[in-house]
Formats: structure tokens, C-alpha cells, sequence
């Protein structure tokens, strides 16, 4: 049950290029951290961080600070047992005793929220065994300090652990496995190097920047397992040419390679380009203004003393593609995309929201370069009824998120919502969301393009007249012009024909309901000429 030995590699593998690697990830993850650890002993600790991001290592060089102790290296999953009362002897075993020096990776399987923890006696009995011990502030008695047992354990994220886990005196050194841009920098050049890759053009400023913005949010694991993807799929030309790799050739594994921060069910990963949103060139080019460009060129806009747009609200009718216009933003900024309904953020209980909301940021900020979209903005954003109530919170939640997204720029909050005029005033001020972008209906030439690509490698006849449809469905949002396409191809199949005619496409048109009304273009249209983009 016990190990003595650190567990899997950083990088996952088990060959001796892995373990290479994986120990210069180590030398440097212990330089970094062990200065941090050292100021916490004697005291108890947690450390944590994203999976991949050198706990376990981390935890294993902490094995030799203090030679005068017994050096006991377990997992949480080791208490688990389906036994009744084994898990807690097991604890008792390992805990008791004294002259201990305790390391416990991943203890958070056990260490729960006994609120919501199957394993809460499990919880319960390493907290009381925590309490015995005899916890100093400092080490004024080197033979005091060999008989008192130690902890330090890991784990993921400290939401998730039972709050009475890192209360004083017990686990209560807090010590975060962080990556900073020279953190992952050093890490990149030290793997390539075991490794025996040259990256062409590495050498220069404009590339080193090209790398740190492809890397943004990455932990160790991520960059020991795109060194390893590199090695293995390029084997044979990186042989012809000396270990040398085309820069470019290079990045296209950066860019292919979803990082450990963003491999989580809150966020949605979805490669879109401008070109798979037909027409609206106008939008397109005004948020790639507001934001693109100074993610792009982020030393002039410093240079020159632009100040830069933290968010972007778009508004408008429902359908008419603000969702796809946010990804593909974040597929331009070569970053993340995390999709937030606004209505789910809101909870029943008291701080739910806030502590929600707290959490999409958090995950944004680790990621270094991310889009956060909220669908349906005014369902946490709307203007503030006064009395401190439950919505009001979640607004000062929110502004108090958008406004620290100062100090990380690659964080681009974006916003759609059908009612821009709910929106409080003090969201939409200079310094946060401040840029206004108006998505209307699109125009017959976007109607066109939307008709074209729906059609594209479909089967269809001659007759199918682009221009005329883009005539027929005048008034139509984006979405019903594909809804448009999609019926034509089911009549198509339902009458056997053997590609989509003009006559399955104008029934489609002539079948599918307008949901825009005269009503709500007036709305929209009066709202920006009042200064809504």
C-alpha cells in the first residue's frame, strides 16, 4: 500500500527519454518550489495545483529536508476500502507513531467535504490524527523536531477539500504549483534540449513570443507531452536533419494541443475560423479590432498608450450567430473558450453564484490566453435593484472578475445578450466591458454566403438558384437561414431524389417562420444610435 518511491512521471511515460525528461522537469520544479516549502516547515501543508503541474515531485523531493525522519509516501487512494472501519485503520497506521515525515499525494480522494464525501469517517479519522500531534511555529529544538510527525499532502483544488483540512494547525501551509511565463519557457528549452530537438527561429524575440502565447496556461505535463508528440511523430525527418524542426512546423503542435487547464467539462474546445461564419464582415472586422488586434500586437498597444478592451458585449436578435462570432475569437487568439449559460450560474444557495463565478475566472486566468462567452449576459448582469440581494451579489461578483482581468490580458470577457438595456450601467464603463458590438439580422450577401456554406459538398441540382433563396429568406436570422438548408435536404431524401433541388429549398423557405419582428429591429436600431455600438 506504501511506496517509497515518487509516483508516474510528470510527463506520463515510462521509457528512459520519458524519465529524462521528466528529471529535468523535476530539477526545475524543485528549484521553484522548495524555497516556498522550506518557509511552511516544521508546519503541516497542502499543495496544490493542476494535475501535470509538479506536485508529485514536489512532494517527493520534500523526502529529503528533513533526514532525522521516517519518510512515509502513500496516496489517498490507499485509505479506500469497502471493509467497515478498514480505511480508518489504515490511517491510524500510517499517522500514528511519531518521527514521521508523512507525504500523501492526491489525499483530497479522501479529504472531501465530509458534506458530500462517502468516505467523511475516513476524513474524520486523519483530522483527528492531525490534531495529536505537537504542531511548532518554527525549529528552535532540532531533537524536538526529529519525534513530531509531518504532513504534507496534494491535491487538485482546495475548493474541494473539507474546509476543516487546512484550518490552522493542521495542513494549513498552502503552497500553489503555479506557472508563470518563465516557468514554462525555461521547462520548454530544458525538454527540447534532452530531448535533442532545435526548433528553427527560437532563437529570435518575435518567435519567442509567437511559443509564449502558444503556451499560455500550460503546466509541465503539457510541455513534456508535446515534446514527446514531436519526437515520436517526426522521428524519422528530425533523423535526416539533425534534430532540427521547422519553426512553423513547430507551432502546429502547440496549437493542436488542448492544455490540462482546459480539459474540463466547464469549457468547450471548438476550433472555429471566421470563414465558417458566412458573411458579416462588418462585425467580424469590428471585434477583431476590439480584441484581436491587441492580443496580436500587444507591444505597440503599450507603445502607444491604448488602452485595452477587457470585454466586448454583443447584442441582438436570437439566431444571429454571436456564439460562433465568440469562438471563433478565441480560435484567433489561439486560446480557450469557455461557454457559460448565464441562467446556470445562478444557484439556490447562499454564495453559490459568486463562488461559480470566481471559479470560470480562476480557470481562465490558469489558462493564460481564454475567451469567456456568456450566452444570455443579462441573467447575471442586469441592473442592480438595490438592498444587497442575491442578484445584486453576483453583479459585484462579476464586476470585481472582469475588473482583475486587468493583470491577465490574455483574458477576454464577451458577452451576448437580447437585452442590452437591462445591462447595469457600471458593467459597460470604460475599463471593462466597454466595447458594443450590434449583430443584426444578416443582410442578403450574409444570407447568401450562410446558403453556401450549408450547401457546400452537398449533392444538388443546377436549379438551385443561391441568389434568389437569399431573396426568399429576407428577414431571416442566421439560424433559420440554416434551418432553411437543413429542411430542403430532408425533403430531398424523403422523396428519394437524388440531390437537393431548388424546389426542396424554396419549400423549406416558404415553411420556416420568421421569429424577428419589425418590433424588435426598431428596438435594436434606436438602441444604437443612443451609443450601443
Amino acid at each position: 500500500m506504501y511506496d517509497d518511491e515518487a509516483s508516474s512521471s510528470l510527463g506520463g511515460g515510462g521509457d528512459e527519454a520519458d524519465r529524462a525528461a521528466a528529471a529535468v522537469e523535476l530539477d526545475r520544479v524543485v528549484q521553484w518550489r522548495l524555497d516556498e516549502v522550506t518557509k511552511i516547515l516544521p508546519s503541516s501543508m497542502m499543495i496544490h495545483g493542476l494535475p501535470g503541474s509538479g506536485k508529485t515531485h514536489l512532494l517527493s523531493a520534500c523526502g529529503s529536508l528533513f533526514p532525522g525522519l521516517q519518510v512515509v509516501r502513500c496516496r489517498g487512494s490507499d485509505f479506500v476500502s469497502q471493509v467497515v472501519g478498514e480505511g480508518e485503520r489504515r490511517v491510524r497506521e500510517v499517522f500514528g507513531g511519531d518521527g514521521k515525515l508523512i507525504l500523501v499525494d492526491d489525499i483530497g480522494v479522501v479529504a472531501a467535504d465530509r458534506k458530500n464525501n462517502e468516505w467523511g469517517s475516513i476524513c474524520s479519522e486523519i483530522l483527528s490524527a492531525i490534531d495529536g500531534y505537537e504542531v511548532a511555529d518554527a525549529v528552535e529544538d532540532a531533537s524536538r523536531a526529529e519525534r513530531r510527525n509531518i504532513v504534507i499532502g496534494t491535491c487538485v483544488s482546495l475548493r474541494d477539500l473539507d474546509p476543516a483540512m487546512t484550518r490552522a494547525g493542521r495542513l494549513s501551509g498552502l503552497v500553489e504549483c503555479k506557472w508563470g511565463d518563465a516557468e514554462r519557457w525555461e521547462c520548454l528549452v530544458a525538454v527540447l534540449k534532452e530531448y535533442g530537438i532545435i526548433v528553427e527561429g527560437i532563437e529570435t524575440e518575435e518567435y519567442r513570443e509567437h511559443i509564449r502565447r502558444g503556451v499560455a496556461g500550460w503546466v509541465g505535463a503539457d510541455i513534456v507531452g508535446v515534446v514527446k508528440m514531436v519526437k515520436r511523430e517526426e522521428e524519422v525527418d528530425l533523423d535526416k536533419r539533425g534534430g532540427v524542426i521547422d519553426g512553423e512546423r513547430f507551432m502546429s503542435y502547440v496549437k493542436d494541443t488542448s492544455p490540462t487547464t482546459m480539459r474540463s467539462e466547464t469549457v468547450e474546445v471548438e476550433k472555429i475560423s471566421w470563414d465558417d461564419i458566412g458573411g458579416m464582415s462588418g462585425v467580424k472586422t469590428k471585434i477583431r479590432r476590439m480584441v484581436t488586434g491587441r492580443v496580436e500586437n500587444r507591444a505597440l498597444y503599450e507603445k502607444y498608450g491604448v488602452r485595452e478592451t477587457r470585454g466586448v458585449l454583443m447584442y441582438g436578435p436570437p439566431g444571429c450567430s454571436k456564439t460562433l462570432i465568440a469562438k471563433a475569437l478565441a480560435t484567433e487568439c489561439g486560446g480557450g473558450f469557455l461557454l457559460v449559460k448565464g441562467p446556470e450560474v445562478l444557484g439556490k444557495y447562499l454564495g453559490e453564484s459568486e463562488n461559480r463565478i470566481k471559479e470560470i475566472f480562476d480557470i481562465a486566468r490558469k489558462a493564460g490566453n481564454c475567451v469567456i462567452f456568456f450566452d444570455e449576459f443579462d441573467s447575471i448582469a442586469s441592473r442592480r435593484a438595490g438592498g444587497g440581494g442575491g442578484t445584486d451579489r453576483v453583479l459585484s461578483q462579476l464586476l470585481a472578475e472582469v475588473d482583475g482581468c486587468g493583470t491577465h490580458p490574455g483574458v477576454v470577457v464577451v458577452g451576448a445578450t437580447n437585452r442590452p438595456d437591462l445591462i447595469d450601467e457600471a458593467m459597460t464603463r470604460p475599463g471593462r466591458i466597454d466595447g458594443m458590438v450590434y449583430v443584426p439580422p444578416p443582410d442578403e450577401e450574409s444570407r447568401k454566403c450562410i446558403l453556401e456554406l450549408e450547401m457546400k459538398g452537398v449533392p444538388a441540382q443546377r436549379s438551385v438558384d443561391f441568389d434568389e433563396l437569399a431573396r426568399l429568406t429576407e428577414g431571416m436570422s442566421g439560424a433559420e437561414v440554416v434551418g432553411v438548408v437543413r429542411e430542403g435536404k430532408l425533403r430531398a431524401i424523403e422523396v428519394g431524389r437524388g440531390a437537393v433541388g431548388m424546389e426542396d429549398l424554396v419549400r423549406g423557405a416558404e415553411e420556416t417562420k420568421r421569429a424577428i419582428t419589425e418590433d424588435m429591429l426598431d428596438f435594436y436600431g434606436k438602441f444604437e444610435e443612443r451609443g450601443g455600438g
